[in-house]
């Protein structure tokens, strides 16, 4: 199964920040300032910032 879905904001690097330490309290995560991967229980997600949003 796959989703995406696309967040318009110019916020998308701090978003992917704290997303992934909230994730980090529970799963294994990695990221930098325009990409994040979190290995949820479902499924790895992955998220992506760039000039359009998140």
């Amino acid at each position: 199964m796959q989703s995406s879905a696309r967040f318009p904001t110019s916020h998308g690097s701090k978003y992917i920040q704290q997303l992934c330490k909230h994730f980090a309290h529970k799963v294994e995560v990695s990221f930098d300032e325009h990409r994040g991967r979190a290995a949820l229980p479902m499924g790895p997600a992955e998220l992506v910032a760039d000039a359009e949003g998140l």
